[in-house]
C-alpha cells in the first residue's frame, strides 16, 4: 500500500501548489478516499496472514537489527513476490525495438530542429539506446528468473506510475501559472474542474497499476513509460553534463590567466590612444569618438567584431560605445577589454550553444518550478561562455559602455541603458552583472521572456525590480541611448560631446519569397522582427542621414554592408575562401551574410565570413574618418 501514500501525498502536494480551494480539496479528498476504499476492499481479503506474519517479522527485526535486511528479503520473497508476480508470457521484444527506435529517431529529429549541438543529441542517442537495449534485456531475462528478475520490470512500473503523477502534478501547476489569479470566476471554475480531472486521473495511475499487479497482469502502459522516462532522464542527463562541463575542454582557448593578463593590457592600450597627437586638436583636446553597434544577433555581434578590429589597427581612440542586442555582446567583450580577434576566434573554434543550455535538465527543470525563466537561462549562457561574473564596475572609459534595452512595462519611458557610474547615489548599480544587462539588451520578444534587474526607476530617485527586452524594439541602431546618456550626464568635462559618430548597422537583409503554408514559430518570429526592425532603421538613416548635426549628437557615418558607396567598393574587395578554390567576391560575401537569421549561431565558415565582411567595410569607411582626423592635425593615427 505505500504506492497508494506516494499516490495521495504527490496529488495532495498538487492541489497545494495550485492554490485549490476548499471545495475543490473536498472533491479531491473524496476521490482519494474512493480509490483507498477500492483498494482496501480489494486487497483486504487475503491479507490477514500476511499482517500476521508482518508483526512477527517486525518483533523479530526489532530486537535484533543485524538481521533486518535478510529479514526484509525473506519477507519479500515468501509473501509479497508470490503475488505480485504477473504472468509474462508475451515480452513483446518487437514491439519494445520498434518503439525504442522510434523514440530515438524523434528524439535527434527534435533535437536537430531545436538546434542542439553534436555535444548534446550524441551523447543523448547513445545512452538513450545503450540503456534501452540493456533494460530489454533484463526484462526478458525475468521470465527465467522469478522475483529476482521480475524485480527490475517491477520497478521500471512503479517509476511509470510515480512519472505518470508527477507529469499531472506539473500540468496542474502549469495550468494554474497561466491562468493566474486575476482570471475571472469563469475560467478559475473551468481550472478547478480541469484539477478535479487532474486528482482523478493520479489516484488511477496508482490504483490501475496495483489491480494489474494483484490479478497477475502486465501493466504494460505504466511499465513502457517508466523503463522509457528513466532511459531518458539519465541520458537527458548525460547529455546535459556534456555540453556543460565537457564540451568547454576542448576549445582550444588560451587560459584564463593569459586572457586576463591581455584583456588588462589591451585596457592600458586603448587608454592611451586619445593622448597620442594624432587624435588631438591644435589645442591638445582630445577628438571624441563615439560608435554604436546595432542589434542582428550573432550575424551583427561578428561584422561590429570586425568592424572594430579594423578601426583598432589605426588607433581609434573610442570615447562612447552604444550597443544593442547583438551589439551589446561584442560590445561588452570589447569594453572588458578583450580584442574583436579574440572573440572571433572564440565563435569560429566552438558554437556558443544556447540551444543546449536551453536543453539541459536543470534549466529545464528550473522553468517548471518557476525559479527561472528563459530571460535567467540567457543571462546564466552569457555568464558561462562570456562573461562570467564580471560586472559594470570592471569597465573603463576607453571606452564608455553603454547598452541598450527596452523597459517593457514603461512604454513611454522604454528607453533605458545601462553604464558603469549610472548614479552616485546609488554605487551598488556597478555591481550589476554584465552577463544579466547582456541579456536585458538581446530579450527577443517571443523567444524570450523578460530579463528583471534591479535598477533606477524613471524618476532616478530608487532601485526598483524593472523588466527588460530587447534593446531593438525601441529602436535598433543605440542612437537614441547614446542620446539619453548625454542627456543624463551634462558634464562636459567628464562626458564630453563626441566629434565623430560612427553608427555600425548590420540589420538584416530583409527576405524575399514565399513561406510554407505552416511556418515555423521561430521563422515567423524572425522574418517579422527583420521586418520591423529593417524599416525602422530606414527611417531613422534617412532621417540622420538628410537633416543636418543634432543638438547633442554630430551627423553619422554609417557603416553598413547595404549602403551604395559600400556596395560599389565591396565588388573589388575578394574573401579568401579556404574552401573554394578561388577567392570569392566581397558582394557575394555581403548578400550571403546579411541574410543569416538573427537567431541562427554561424559556422565556423560562416564565423570568417561575417568577421572579413566587418573588417572589410570598416577598412573602407577608416578613410572617411582619417579625412576627417587629418582636418584637426597632420601627426599619424598611430604612434608606435
Amino acid at each position: 500500500m505505500y504506492q497508494v501514500v506516494v499516490g495521495v501525498l504527490i496529488v495532495l502536494g498538487a492541489a497545494l501548489v495550485t492554490k485549490t480551494s476548499g471545495a475543490s480539496w473536498t472533491i479531491i479528498l473524496a476521490i482519494l478516499g474512493l480509490s483507498a476504499g477500492v483498494l482496501y476492499q480489494d486487497l483486504n481479503s487475503d491479507n490477514s496472514a500476511v499482517r500476521a506474519k508482518f508483526r512477527e517479522f517486525r518483533l523479530q527485526t526489532t530486537t535484533n537489527a543485524g538481521l533486518l535486511w535478510s529479514k526484509a528479503r525473506t519477507f519479500r520473497d515468501e509473501f509479497v513476490a508470490p503475488k505480485f508476480i504477473p504472468q509474462f508470457n508475451h515480452p513483446r521484444d518487437w514491439q519494445f525495438t520498434f518503439v525504442r527506435l522510434l523514440l530515438a529517431a524523434i528524439g535527434m529529429i527534435a533535437l536537430f530542429d531545436f538546434g542542439a549541438s553534436v555535444w548534446f543529441w550524441v551523447p543523448w542517442v547513445w545512452v538513450f539506446l545503450s540503456l534501452h537495449a540493456k533494460f530489454q534485456g533484463l526484462i526478458r531475462g525475468s521470465t527465467e528468473d522469478g522475483y529476482h528478475g521480475t524485480r527490475y520490470w517491477l520497478l521500471a512500473t512503479w517509476i511509470g506510475a510515480i512519472c505518470t503523477l508527477i507529469f499531472l502534478f506539473l500540468v496542474a501547476k502549469a495550468l494554474d501559472e497561466r491562468v493566474g489569479v486575476e482570471a475571472d470566476a469563469r475560467i478559475r471554475s473551468f481550472e478547478n474542474i480541469a484539477v478535479f480531472t487532474i486528482a482523478a486521473l493520479s489516484s488511477v495511475a496508482v490504483a490501475t497499476t496495483l489491480w494489474s499487479l494483484r490479478d497477475k497482469s502486465v501493466p504494460w502502459v505504466t511499465l513502457f513509460v517508466g523503463y522509457t522516462v528513466t532511459t531518458f532522464v539519465i541520458a537527458w542527463t548525460v547529455a546535459s553534463v556534456s555540453v556543460v562541463y565537457v564540451k568547454p575542454l576542448f576549445n582550444g582557448m588560451p587560459s584564463t590567466e593569459s586572457l586576463e593578463a591581455n584583456r588588462k593590457s589591451e585596457l592600458v592600450k586603448r587608454a592611451g590612444w586619445s593622448q597620442q597627437p594624432g587624435w588631438q586638436t591644435g589645442d591638445k583636446k582630445p577628438l571624441t569618438v563615439a560608435v554604436t553597434l546595432s542589434g542582428g544577433g550573432y550575424r551583427a555581434a561578428l561584422i561590429h567584431a570586425g568592424v572594430l578590429a579594423a578601426l583598432d589597427e589605426h588607433c581609434v581612440p573610442i570615447r562612447y560605445l552604444a550597443t544593442v542586442s547583438g551589439g551589446s555582446i561584442i560590445g561588452s567583450y570589447y569594453a572588458l577589454g578583450y580584442t574583436p580577434r579574440v572573440f572571433e576566434e572564440r565563435l569560429a573554434r566552438q558554437q556558443p550553444g544556447l540551444p543546449d543550455e536551453v536543453l539541459s535538465n536543470w534549466r529545464q527543470f528550473l522553468r517548471w518550478s518557476s525559479q527561472s525563466i528563459s530571460g535567467e537561462t540567457y543571462a546564466s549562457f552569457f555568464s558561462r561562455v562570456f562573461f562570467g561574473n564580471q560586472a559594470l564596475a570592471e569597465t573603463t572609459t576607453s571606452p564608455q559602455l553603454l547598452v541598450n534595452a527596452s523597459d517593457i512595462e514603461q512604454p513611454a519611458n522604454a528607453r533605458e541603458i545601462f553604464f558603469r557610474g549610472r548614479s552616485a547615489a546609488f554605487p551598488a548599480l556597478d555591481k550589476t552583472r554584465i552577463a544579466d544587462i547582456v541579456a536585458a539588451s538581446g530579450a527577443f520578444p517571443g523567444v524570450f521572456q523578460p530579463k528583471t534587474i534591479p535598477w533606477l526607476d524613471t524618476s532616478d530617485s530608487r532601485v526598483v525590480d524593472r523588466r527588460f527586452v530587447d534593446g531593438g524594439v525601441v529602436e535598433n541602431l543605440g542612437y537614441t541611448g547614446l542620446e539619453r546618456f548625454l542627456s543624463i550626464t551634462k558634464q562636459p568635462d567628464l562626458s564630453p560631446k563626441p566629434d565623430l559618430l560612427v553608427m555600425s548597422d548590420a540589420s538584416a537583409e530583409l527576405a524575399s519569397g514565399a513561406v510554407p503554408s505552416s511556418v515555423s514559430v521561430w521563422e515567423l518570429i524572425t522574418r517579422s522582427q527583420d521586418i520591423a526592425y529593417g524599416f525602422q532603421d530606414r527611417l531613422i538613416h534617412d532621417a540622420l542621414s538628410n537633416e543636418g548635426a543634432r543638438a547633442l549628437l554630430p551627423k553619422p557615418l554609417f557603416v553598413r554592408a547595404q549602403e551604395p558607396d559600400l556596395v560599389e567598393a565591396l565588388k573589388d574587395e575578394w574573401f579568401p575562401s579556404p574552401i573554394a578554390a578561388d577567392k570569392v567576391a566581397g558582394i557575394k560575401v555581403a548578400e550571403e551574410v546579411t541574410r543569416y537569421s538573427t537567431l541562427l549561431e554561424l559556422s565556423h565558415d560562416q564565423v570568417e565570413k561575417a568577421f572579413w565582411l566587418g573588417h572589410a567595410i570598416g577598412e573602407l569607411r577608416w578613410r572617411q574618418v582619417d579625412e576627417w582626423r587629418k582636418s584637426f592635425t597632420s601627426s599619424p593615427a598611430c604612434v608606435n
